[in-house]
């Protein structure tokens, strides 16, 4: 009779285990799914928070047709742009996009090391293996943060 109180706890905290953890994704896929902006203003803006590969390269907010693009500052008709600008501010809305992946990322193996750290029922083993996983994703998040704000000077330096 010990034997069936034993697995039948055991079951209860897998059940615990796998509601806490389709908890957790279920609070990120509802964080990941919020508009971060009303509907009427991310006509050209963003999917999912992320912002678009066009962002700064259209006519205006509401209007997503893309500016001229034009070779020689001479010939640029106005509110067009010049062809190494365009490659320019592609070039860092996509780093941009990349960074805000990693850090998103990195949130979630934070999260997925705390949901380790808290199942591992006092292993030493797993309780380092889930220090290390927090450990690694912090310092993920720290250079994606110094990344991002690298780019974001530079963006601004080369007033693009």
């Amino acid at each position: 009779m010990g034997s069936g109180k034993l697995a039948d706890s055991r079951r209860v905290s897998i059940v615990k285990k796998l509601v806490i953890i389709l908890g957790l994704l279920g609070m990120m896929l509802l964080g990941a799914l919020t508009p971060a902006k009303p509907a009427a203003a991310a006509a050209c803006g963003s999917f999912l928070g992320f912002p678009a590969w066009y962002n700064d390269l259209t006519v205006s907010d509401t209007d997503c047709t893309i500016r001229p693009v034009c070779e020689k500052e001479a010939d640029c008709p106005t509110n067009s742009i010049k062809l190494s600008a365009f490659i320019w501010i592609i070039a860092m809305n996509v780093i941009q996009i990349l960074l805000m992946l990693v850090s998103y990322l990195s949130v979630g193996f934070v999260m997925f090391g705390g949901v380790k750290y808290m199942t591992s029922q006092g292993s030493p083993d797993k309780i380092a293996g889930a220090k290390k996983t927090i450990m690694a994703a912090i310092i993920g998040l720290v250079i994606t943060i110094l990344a991002a704000s690298i780019i974001s000077f530079l963006r601004r330096e080369l007033f693009i």
